[in-house]
């Protein structure tokens, strides 16, 4: 159980060869590229983070929206780590592994969806970024209420066996003949 889908963000990233290749196997880092690395990288931070309610309660899903920067020393090699990374997690459903114990340690995405781009320069280092914010939607193990959205549910009622109605007859209904468009309703 977890409340944090970064574990399986970079696990799923690296699990894409073309990825994996870009940033070369390990230069995918939290908020910020450490101090010297000016090889292609990715750095992913939570923009903002949404529970998520219905009238019962929570849902047990959550909902935040992290940003995902692709850093170059070339603005071509940028975009095209940013696309890889696009192409990877728009529209994605499904689990997210990551650990050795996996798929024990997992995590159940509902959805991510692209949701803005922008570029950055930083002169400090003469490297480029598209930064983009993704959308997600994930079930969150910590949030989820015992029965989620509300008192255990019952088994249902067996309904009683139908009655065997004679061939040939009128429908009704307390007594009264039921009818459709002023014609009884009839069985055959």
């Amino acid at each position: 159980m977890i409340d944090d889908i970064r574990k399986g963000l970079v696990a799923y990233l690296l699990d894409d060869p073309a990825i994996l290749l870009m940033v070369g196997g390990e230069h995918i880092y939290p908020m910020r590229i450490p101090q010297g690395v000016v090889k292609d990288s990715i750095t992913y931070q939570r923009i903002s983070g949404l529970g998520d309610f219905h009238m019962q309660g929570p849902s047990g899903l959550s909902r935040p929206r992290i940003q995902i920067d692709c850093w170059s020393k070339s603005i071509d090699r940028s975009a095209l780590l940013s696309d890889l990374v696009k192409e990877r997690l728009n529209g994605f459903r499904g689990e997210m592994y990551w650990g050795e114990d996996s798929p024990d340690e997992a995590i159940t995405v509902q959805g991510i969806f692209f949701d803005n781009e922008r570029d950055l320069y930083d002169d400090s280092v003469g490297m480029y970024s598209l930064s983009r914010d993704y959308v997600f939607w994930f079930v969150d193990d910590k949030k989820k209420p015992p029965h989620a959205g509300g008192p255990p549910v019952e088994p249902p009622v067996e309904p009683p066996p139908p009655e065997v109605l004679p061939a040939g007859g009128v429908a009704t209904w307390d007594g009264d003949p039921l009818m459709w468009d002023d014609v009884p309703v009839t069985w055959e």
